[in-house]
């Protein structure tokens, strides 16, 4: 398993759009891809927002990433979303609900 993180500057007026648009859109866009394990939206700050995804494999989560991307350019781009960084790597320890 690949997780990736990509942290994004939001603004507090603009969190609910955001999220609203992350539910109806994001979320159904990582579903579809090939390999996809779970995504989750953070709110880690104020203004800061972590998408988080996690796929079989490097070679799927690489393909999530450049679907964040271009989901992020087109969906967000009417908004003030600021992208900060990124960071992938695999899974070395997990649990989920007993």
């Amino acid at each position: 398993m690949n997780m990736t993180l990509r942290h994004h500057r939001v603004p507090a007026n603009q969190l609910g759009e955001v999220t609203r648009r992350i539910d109806t859109d994001w979320i159904e866009k990582m579903r579809r891809l090939p390999g996809f394990i779970s995504a989750y939206a953070v709110q880690l700050g104020d203004e800061q927002l972590t998408l988080v995804t996690a796929f079989a494999d490097e070679t799927t989560a690489e393909k999530g990433k450049e679907a964040s991307v271009a989901w992020v350019s087109q969906r967000l781009m009417d908004l003030d979303v600021e992208f900060q960084d990124a960071a992938q790597g695999p899974v070395l320890s997990h649990a989920g609900a007993a």
